[in-house]
């Protein structure tokens, strides 16, 4: 019986012994499984992200962007997060960013004057924004309502850019050829972005007709001048129906126009270049 008893011992000390060395060797002998770390630029990147709440200004609201847009497609490169994850990062960039760049736009265009440098600034960046990418799907990050919304500040951008053209092609070329330039200029200036636009109005409005009627005069005093040394009785006619045309219609066209007496000085000269050019 002490016999027996003594082996049931041993089994259980042996049993216990090898319980203890396979615990041992699983929890302390077997290396550790690898611990899993948030990504650091993931969460740097969605913290810059999340930013943009608290800069809603433009200027630095852009170089949020700015910033952000790069570092997410570094890293990518780098290897640092997946192109998946910068896709996404850059999507949400995106979403948060355009509406406080349509909010800025949207304050411009209610100034007074718009200048160059900021309607180019403005035209690159609706262009970047509509030209970005998913990496994974090549899918336009930009999408819906805000794609519409961005598009139409490069619209109004480039209107403007054909209204100031307008403005600026003052020289005269015919009579019809002004009053097609003053028509377009009024379809220009009853845009509605343009009401506040001041500077813009007045080159439309007021500048655009009185310069392209004192270059029309200007026009007709140098056909005058060259008379001097024409002899071609139907060149006389011509200026004659030009000196007639202005005085006719140039009111009505440019809704002003130089004095009868101006007129008339410029029909005498002719007139007399006639006399002294014509065979006796």
């Amino acid at each position: 019986m002490n016999w027996f008893l003594k082996i049931l011992l041993l089994l259980a000390a042996l049993a216990g012994f090898v319980l203890g060395v396979a615990y041992f060797a699983k929890s302390i002998v077997q290396p550790p499984m690898q611990t899993e770390f948030d990504n650091l630029h993931l969460i740097c990147l969605h913290d810059d992200v999340m930013s943009l709440e608290q800069h809603p200004t433009s200027s630095r609201a852009d170089s949020v962007f700015d910033y952000t847009l790069h570092a997410a497609r570094f890293w990518s490169g780098e290897q640092l997060i997946s192109i998946g994850e910068s896709d996404t990062i850059i999507e949400e960039l995106v979403n948060k960013y355009t509406p406080l760049f349509l909010r800025s736009a949207r304050e411009y265009f209610e100034g007074a004057s718009w200048s160059e440098k900021k309607n180019v600034a403005l035209n690159e960046r609706a262009h970047l924004l509509k030209g970005l990418r998913h990496q994974t799907t090549r899918k336009y990050t930009l999408d819906g309502d805000l794609r519409i919304q961005v598009d139409s500040v490069k619209i109004i951008i480039g209107t403007y850019n054909d209204a100031k053209k307008l403005a600026e092609n003052t020289g005269f070329v015919s009579l019809d050829d002004s009053r097609s330039k003053i028509e377009t200029a009024k379809d220009y200036a009853k845009c509605v972005y343009f009401k506040n636009c001041t500077s813009l109005i007045r080159a439309l409005i007021d500048e655009l007709p009185q310069k392209l009627e004192s270059n029309h005069f200007k026009h007709l005093q140098e056909r005058v001048n060259r008379l001097a040394s024409c002899y071609d009785r139907s060149t006389f006619n011509d200026v004659a129906q030009e000196i007639k045309e202005y005085s006719d219609y140039a009111n009505e066209v440019y809704g002003t126009s130089h004095t009868s007496h101006d007129l008339d000085i410029l029909k005498n000269q002719a007139d007399l270049y006639f006399e002294l050019n014509s065979p006796s």
